[in-house]
């Protein structure tokens, strides 16, 4: 008759089944096994604790790359760009270290400024209106019309890859199809519906909200 295999409380009929059947559980460790074997429950092997200010460091040292990233290509830049704008300049000089609001004054000071800004505010409003409507329903199209994860991805992927070039050439490449003699143009005068050329088409407020929807979406 075999000796009974001693199983402490803290090990539970658990461990005591596992053993009979010759399997471990995976979240059963092995100094739990020889807890249950050997009934002593100093088996176990004191858990390190990491110090508490360590804890406390570890996010700070992981966003640190990020952090030193945005403050060397963004942050610095932009300081620069406002010490710059309190500089003097003249015609053959550009540049001249000062501090004065002069050049604040005459960009106020003029009213091209406001219907730039009018102008800029409108497109802005026009661009958001028409990227969230189509962001959305494509966005919807994509996560609950489309059953197949391989449709999912491949769908994905069509909107993702004009992302991968630069944003120069995705705005060069409207030219050749909406320019004076781009494709556009070839085929409204070819199948007659236009007499001549639509200039409206390129170098318009209609071009720069279809650009921007274009690399916004």
């Amino acid at each position: 008759m075999t000796n009974p295999i001693v199983v402490p409380a803290q090990a539970g009929t658990h461990a005591c089944r596992n053993l009979e059947h010759g399997r471990m559980d995976p979240g059963f460790r092995r100094d739990d096994e020889e807890i249950a074997i050997t009934g002593d429950a100093s088996a176990r092997s004191p858990e390190k604790k990491r110090p508490r200010f360590l804890t406390t460091l570890v996010p700070y040292l992981e966003a640190l790359p990020a952090s030193a990233v945005f403050l060397v290509f963004f942050a610095a830049p932009m300081v620069l760009v406002v010490v710059v704008s309190f500089f003097g300049y003249e015609t053959y000089k550009l540049l001249i270290p000062d501090f004065t609001f002069e050049n604040y004054r005459e960009v106020f000071s003029e009213a091209v400024t406001y219907r730039t800004y009018l102008i800029t505010l409108k497109f802005c409003a026009i661009v958001w209106a028409i990227t969230l409507v189509l962001g959305f329903f494509i966005a919807y199209f994509i996560a609950f019309q489309v059953q197949s994860r391989t449709w999912q991805m491949a769908l994905l992927l069509l909107c993702s890859i004009p992302f991968w070039t630069s944003i120069v050439i995705r705005m060069i490449a409207w030219i050749p199809l909406l320019g004076r003699n781009g494709i556009v143009n070839r085929v409204l005068v070819g199948t007659h519906l236009a007499d001549m050329p639509q200039e409206w088409l390129l170098y318009s407020e209609f071009a720069v909200i279809l650009g921007y929807v274009y690399r916004c979406t």
